[in-house]
């Protein structure tokens, strides 16, 4: 049992934390930004119709939608209402290069009468493009004919995936 203190003292040391780096080439690597949150807020005379946001790697396209079904009369499909975000980040220099899509489908009203049935549906898209800074928020506006404005504000984060990137140690 000569070995049994050596034993007891080599477990302290690695408890507190003394050891050697396996692989010390690889420990002075640095984490680049490669994931993008983009918080979405569409809003509509004041009231907020969806608060999506998502988790986004830079150079890959991402959807986010929140929508229903409605039943149409007459028709054995139904209609796909709510909102659509696609939009394609990229990191470039520090900055958030853009581009994407955003798109809305509200019930615009039912009715029921003798021997009519009706729904109609409001229909907005819009596509956009720009370059935004980490943090910064931008604005994609979509005007009605009847005078309504629907606003799309976007707000990008660059991040770090450490998961990712420890997986490269």
């Amino acid at each position: 049992m000569k070995y049994g203190p050596m034993i007891i003292l080599a477990s302290a040391l690695a408890l507190v934390g003394c050891g050697t780096v396996k692989n010390p080439a690889n420990s002075s690597l640095k984490l680049e930004p490669n994931q993008v949150m983009v918080e979405a807020n569409f809003t509509e005379g004041g009231v907020l119709l969806a608060a999506p946001r998502t988790l986004m790697v830079s150079g890959e396209e991402a959807t986010i939608e929140t929508s229903q079904m409605a039943e149409v009369p007459g028709q054995t499909d139904s209609v796909k209402i709510g909102t659509v975000l696609t939009i394609l980040p990229k990191i470039r220099a520090g900055k958030i290069a853009f581009r994407g899509s955003c798109s809305v489908n509200r019930s615009a009203g039912r009715s029921n009468r003798l021997n009519l049935k009706t729904a109609a549906f409001h229909s907005r898209e819009a596509f956009f493009e720009g370059t935004a800074r980490s943090g910064e928020i931008k604005k994609v506006e979509i005007y009605h004919p009847n005078g309504g404005r629907l606003t799309v504000t976007l707000k990008f984060t660059v991040t770090v995936n450490l998961k990712q990137q420890m997986s490269l140690r």
